[in-house]
């Protein structure tokens, strides 16, 4: 029997919690999905949606899915032609396949905001609270964004809303930003500056996991953890604690010293949390971005650590949504775990996936 838990003040079971997670499609390089060629469809997407559903114990049809991509990797098939006209949306929609051997060949998913924006919303106009999402792309971990921002559309005015990004890349720009390329590699950016019409969704966006010279992790481990407030006050800094959950701890210390310039003055009602992880933080991920710098046991317990801290030792915490992004592609490869086959990559994935279910259900 599912374990009953405590999320956002409701008692709910595991399964009902998780409110059937979504399973969004935005690759046809998932290392199950057969690789290039042949006619794209739900038939290839479909057998390792069926795995991650039987993973986290749901029923026949418990798992709302986004698919497929298109036969090209450019689009999305189920968006309604309606909605296309009504929301003057290219086609193709996206710049370049997303994900492939060459990692989208530099694009890194590039889209223009509001198209991806609102054919997302013309899907999914609402998310459940909280949201649990698996995005099988990390070429589209910009995909994100746009979950997070759906799952703090209510939240109360004066909380303090927080995105954590566990990730080997840190996902922002310093650089001038642009609505109409969003990418993978920029999403972080959007998440607290304004860029063009775009309004920022959170008041702190941080970076945990982050490889550091080399490719290696930081000496000492977790040591680079970083947080970027809300504008204009978005200079990178250092969240300081030798562990992970003291590093919980300084980013709520300096959330409660800039309260001035983030919420008039008045001191926070509380905190909601959204979670992402992009497996390519961790070895033997097998995504189309190699390796990260921190083993998988070691990637679990920082993924707990914060989680458990923020929980259980920071008053008025809530938790508006999760997603895991980055399962394995058919091109990616591992150093640290060697040549795997296509089911045995999957499974490292459907492994980290119940970990992470796991950890909401013990909230």
């Amino acid at each position: 029997m599912p374990v009953p838990i405590r999320l956002g003040g409701q008692d709910r079971k595991v399964a009902t919690m998780l409110d059937s997670p979504l399973y969004v499609n935005m690759t046809r390089w998932g290392a199950l999905y057969g690789g290039p060629g042949g006619n794209w469809g739900p038939g290839r997407v479909d057998p390792a949606a069926d795995q991650v559903e039987n993973q986290l114990g749901l029923g026949p049809g418990g798992l709302p899915r986004l698919l497929p991509a298109s036969n090209t990797s450019d689009d999305l098939d189920y968006i309604l032609p309606a909605t296309r006209v009504n929301l003057g949306l290219p086609n193709p929609l996206f710049a370049a396949a997303v994900g492939s051997q060459h990692g989208g060949a530099g694009n890194n998913g590039r889209v223009v905001l509001d198209d991806l924006r609102g054919a997302m919303n013309s899907v999914w106009p609402v998310l459940a609270n909280p949201c649990y999402a698996i995005i099988d792309s990390d070429a589209a971990h910009h995909v994100s964004l746009l979950l997070a921002e759906l799952a703090f559309a209510n939240v109360a005015a004066g909380r303090a809303k927080i995105v954590i990004n566990f990730d080997a890349h840190t996902d922002y720009s310093v650089a001038a930003m642009n609505a109409a390329s969003l990418r993978c590699d920029n999403w972080g950016s959007f998440v607290i500056r304004p860029v063009g019409a775009w309004v920022p969704i959170a008041d702190a966006y941080v970076m945990i996991g982050n490889k550091a010279g080399g490719g290696q992790a930081p000496n000492p481990a977790w040591s680079n953890t970083t947080c970027r407030l809300r504008a204009p006050n978005t200079q990178s800094q250092n969240l300081a604690g030798a562990t992970v959950r003291l590093q919980m701890q300084s980013l709520v210390n300096l959330l409660n010293a800039n309260i001035a310039h983030l919420n008039g003055n008045a001191p926070w009602a509380g905190y909601d949390v959204y979670v992402t992880v992009d497996r390519d933080f961790q070895q033997q991920s097998f995504t189309d971005y190699g390796d990260g710098a921190y083993t998988t046991v070691a990637a679990w317990q920082a993924v707990h650590d914060c989680m458990d801290e923020l929980n259980n030792n920071v008053p008025n915490v809530a938790f508006a949504g999760f997603d895991i992004c980055g399962l394995p592609t058919y091109a990616g490869a591992s150093v640290a775990a060697g040549a795997l086959a296509p089911q045995q990559r999957f499974n490292l994935a459907l492994q980290d996936i119940q970990t992470f279910e796991n950890e909401i259900a013990a909230l």
